[in-house]
This record gives structure tokens, sequence and C-alpha cells, in this order.
């Protein structure tokens, strides 16, 4: 997803899918530095049940279809 998607998606508290999981919502959007001085982005991202939260690679997560 691109930056404005997830920041719509944040907002909105849409449901995205990673790694074929449908997480509840995007709760941070973070941007950060790797250790090659390259901007990387990721979200942390809350489970279905509201308990657990996951971070991930921005680029691999997509909007929920259907939810």
């Amino acid at each position: 997803m691109e930056s404005q998607e997830i920041i719509e998606a944040a907002k909105k508290r849409l449901p995205v899918v990673y790694d074929g999981t449908v997480y509840k919502e995007i709760l941070e959007y973070i941007l950060w530095f790797d250790s090659n001085r390259n901007k990387q982005r990721s979200v942390v991202l809350l489970d279905q049940n509201g308990h657990t939260t996951v971070r991930v690679l921005a680029s691999k997560i997509s909007l929920a279809e259907n939810v």
C-alpha cells in the first residue's frame, strides 16, 4: 500500500491483510532508516481479537475485501 492509502485506512480503522491473515486495523505507521540508510516503511497491526500486535513492512499489506 502507498502512504496515502495507509493513512486513510488507519484513520477509518479499515481491516487489512498481511500474509493471508486479516487484521482489525492499523495502529501505527512508521518511517525509519535501515542500516544502509535506506528509508523503510512499516505498520503496526492489531489482530481481530484486539489483543496482539505485529509490526510488518507496509509494502506487504493490502486492504481486506468484503470484511
